[in-house]
């Protein structure tokens, strides 16, 4: 279990050594490394008893995101021309901030300010990667990195079914949740509910911190291999290592029975096909439709799955109940105070006090902190990069048509889980995709300079 927080640390190291030769972009390696087994690496520290180093690792995440942006901004010749996304952005990011100044909620500054930065993070995250420089970025690497991750969760999450045994019963989890956040035991495999359906099947959730974390971070593997294999003819074409890659997405998305995630999932597949015109795939995704109906109907007899399927489908499971009575929670408390009830007031910080407004939905917790207004802003800054990701997808510049692939596929896989969850605090995922949405606005920014310039001296 050691090998949680030392690969931790290593990867803290090493991207700090590369930022010492002023690589901007090592950041990459820390996020596709260190984040997935952020949690595992935190519990499994308390349970050897080192607490007081769980600080400074909880630190080191935020760390290295503003020694990037320091380094990016550093390294600039010339601010670029903002777009309108860069705009959204930043405005969000100063809107909110205010909230942690003005007199507004019941939470005091320091709570205030954590919420901000479960929050507004994002906004950093992304000015890191639309302010770097572009260049020294390599989009084989976090292909590489986040295949090497899906390969290595899908082994641990076969070992735990084999076993029949969830991980985060050796690693301390309970533990450390209990003991940080004063959260208690629930469900029947000494975890919490999450980690099991109401029917009693386990879910695993390999080296992440929960299932839902694991469903939602396979929905990025399937975006980045279905964009860097896609040839200009529009097929797909896997070699060995992104076939493994695919192969292990399926085994995780499988075994975290996140039904948001599994949704998305197959939502991206039927995107995608009709999106690049992969007339094979499309054909190949009716006759699975209609393979899927029949093996609906033999599933009525296994109970377990079938009741789980149903149960989804009319929302009569507790699960599905329990997000329809917190959205109808946080609806209610944003028509009561549209500009919102302050900052901490749903989210991690009310939830961590047992004053959770809303919650488990991402729309509904950003709304009900900072208001309607901004709820829209936020909406609104999703919208912008799908369009930018959708309207360069015929690019024929290689970098800019794969990461715009990669984005667009991915915000259409996470709509359905940002419906159910805290999508934000999945901290792999966000830390990521924001990085890679600041740099897709960096390329097109470049590339409009270049065919700008070009206009001005023909």
């Amino acid at each position: 279990m050691f090998l949680f927080p030392l690969a931790y640390l290593i990867a803290f190291l090493k991207t700090l050594k590369d930022f010492g030769r002023t690589h901007a972009s090592a950041l990459i390696l820390f996020i596709c490394i260190g984040l997935p087994i952020y949690i595992n690496a935190l519990s499994v520290t308390h349970m050897y008893g080192f607490d007081k180093a769980i600080g400074v690792m909880q630190s080191l995440k935020e760390l290295v995101v503003l020694i990037s942006l320091g380094l990016a901004v550093w390294q600039l010749n010339k601010l670029p021309r903002f777009k309108i996304t860069d705009w959204l952005v930043a405005s969000f990011f100063v809107y909110s901030f205010l909230f942690v100044l003005m007199p507004i909620g019941s939470y005091d500054f320091i709570s205030k300010l954590l919420a901000f930065k479960s929050l507004s993070f994002f906004c950093l995250l992304y000015f890191s990667g639309r302010l770097i420089n572009a260049k020294e970025v390599l989009l084989s690497s976090p292909l590489k990195l986040i295949g090497y991750v899906t390969m290595v969760a899908a082994a641990l999450v076969l070992f735990e079914y084999a076993s029949d045994k969830h991980i985060h019963t050796q690693t301390g989890y309970m533990d450390f949740l209990i003991h940080f956040f004063e959260d208690e035991t629930s469900g029947n495999y000494g975890l919490t509910w999450t980690f099991e359906t109401e029917t009693g099947l386990k879910r695993f959730g390999s080296i992440f911190g929960n299932p839902l974390e694991m469903g939602a971070s396979i929905l990025l593997s399937l975006s980045f291999v279905l964009a860097y294999f896609t040839n200009s003819d529009h097929r797909l074409k896997l070699n060995k290592f992104g076939s493994l890659v695919l192969l292990a997405s399926l085994v995780c998305i499988f075994f975290a029975l996140s039904r948001a995630s599994f949704l998305g999932y197959l939502l991206m597949v039927v995107v995608y096909a009709f999106v690049v015109k992969n007339k094979w795939l499309i054909k190949f995704l009716y006759l699975s439709f209609t393979f899927a109906i029949v093996y609906f109907i033999y599933f009525i007899s296994q109970k377990d799955i079938y009741n789980f399927v149903v149960e989804t489908i009319t929302f009569t499971n507790a699960s599905s109940v329990g997000h329809v009575l917190e959205w109808i929670n946080g609806l209610t408390a944003m028509s009561e105070k549209p500009l919102g009830l302050g900052l901490g007031e749903s989210g991690r910080i009310s939830m961590f006090t047992k004053e959770n407004t809303g919650g488990e939905n991402q729309f509904i917790i950003t709304g009900v902190q900072v208001g309607v207004p901004m709820l829209l802003l936020y909406m609104g800054i999703h919208l912008s990069l799908m369009v930018s990701a959708y309207k360069n997808l015929k690019s024929k510049v290689g970098k800019i048509k794969r990461l715009s692939l990669t984005l667009f596929l991915f915000k259409i896989g996470i709509l359905i889980p940002m419906f159910t969850s805290n999508t934000e605090s999945f901290i792999y995922i966000s830390y990521i995709t924001w990085f890679l949405a600041g740099l897709m606005m960096n390329l097109l920014s470049e590339q409009d300079s270049a065919q700008l310039n070009y206009q001005n001296h023909k």
